[in-house]
C-alpha cells in the first residue's frame, strides 16, 4: 500500500449512495499508488516488511480490493443498522409494557376467580357451574400464556445490549429481523471496530502463518489506516486502531507479539 492512498478522494458513489465498487478498484490501482507508504523513504521498515513478505504486490489485487469494497459497504450497512436499535427499541417497549400489564391482570381474575369466587360460591354453583367456571380460568389462563410467548417474541426482536434485567426473549430464531444487526456492541465505534478487526484478518491472511513471512502489527495498522482513508472512511490514526485489538481475546497471542 502507498502514500498516495492517504490522498486518495472519497469514493464516487452509485445511484444508491454506495460507494462505487469500479472507482474503488480505480483508486487503489497499482499505476495510481506508485509511492510508498511511509512517504518516499522507499528503504523505510515498513516497505522492506512490504516487499519481503510478498505483500506489496498482492494489495493491488482485483480479490483482495474487491474483499476490501464488500467490507466497506458491509460497514456502512452496519452503521446505519445500529443506528437504529436504540430507536427501534424505544419504539417497541411500550407493547411489552402493555402485554405485562395484560398478564398481570388476568392472572389476578384468574387467581380471584379460583381462590375467592369459587371458594365462596362453590355450594351455590354446583357441578355443572363450577365445571364451567374451571373453563373460564382455564381459558383465561390460556389466555395469559398466549401473551407471554407474543412477548417474548417481542424482546427477541430487541438487540440484547438494549434488553433489560426482565426481558426474556423466545427460544425461537426469528425468521426476519427488523434490525439486521448483528454486532455484540451498539457503541458509537462498535462499528468501525468491527472493520478494523475485518480488515486485519485479511492482511494477515495475505501471507503464509510462519513467523518470517507474517506483516508486523503496527504495518498491519498503518495499511487499515491508509484503506480507511482510501475508502472514504476517513482519517484515521493507526494508533486510534489499535486500542480494539488490544481487548480481542480470540487472537492468537502470536499475533499481539511483534519483532
Amino acid at each position: 500500500m502507498h502514500a498516495d492512498i492517504h490522498k486518495a478522494p472519497v469514493f464516487a458513489r452509485d445511484k444508491n449512495g454506495r460507494p462505487s465498487s469500479q472507482h474503488y478498484l480505480d483508486s487503489l490501482s497499482p499505476h495510481r499508488c506508485n509511492e510508498p507508504i511511509d512517504g518516499n523513504q522507499m528503504k523505510s521498515p515498513v516497505n522492506r516488511e512490504l516487499q519481503r513478505t510478498g505483500v506489496s504486490g498482492l494489495l493491488h489485487k482485483k480479490s483482495f480490493l474487491g474483499n476490501i469494497y464488500r467490507l466497506v459497504i458491509e460497514r456502512e450497512r452496519l452503521e446505519s443498522e445500529r443506528q437504529r436499535v436504540p430507536v427501534f427499541e424505544k419504539r417497541i417497549r411500550p407493547n411489552i409494557l402493555d402485554g405485562r400489564r395484560a398478564q398481570g391482570r388476568l392472572a389476578t381474575v384468574a387467581k380471584r376467580l379460583r381462590n375467592d369466587f369459587l371458594t365462596r360460591y362453590q355450594s351455590l354453583l354446583g357441578d355443572d357451574l363450577r365445571r364451567k367456571v374451571d373453563l373460564i380460568i382455564e381459558q383465561i389462563e390460556d389466555i395469559g400464556s398466549v401473551l407471554r410467548q407474543r412477548e417474548k417474541l417481542q424482546i427477541s426482536r430487541i438487540h440484547p445490549v438494549t434488553r433489560r434485567k426482565d426481558d426474556k426473549p423466545s427460544n425461537w430464531e426469528l425468521l426476519l429481523k427488523d434490525v439486521d444487526y448483528d454486532l455484540a456492541q451498539i457503541s458509537e465505534k462498535a462499528v468501525d471496530q468491527w472493520f478494523y478487526e475485518q480488515v486485519d484478518r485479511k492482511l494477515t491472511s495475505l501471507v503464509l502463518p510462519k513467523r518470517e513471512h507474517r506483516l508486523t502489527q503496527m504495518t498491519r495498522l498503518k495499511l487499515i489506516s491508509a484503506i480507511c482513508n482510501a475508502s472514504g472512511i476517513g482519517q484515521v490514526e493507526p494508533t486510534s486502531i489499535k486500542e480494539p485489538f488490544r481487548s480481542r481475546k480470540d487472537r492468537a497471542s502470536i499475533d499481539l507479539k511483534e519483532n
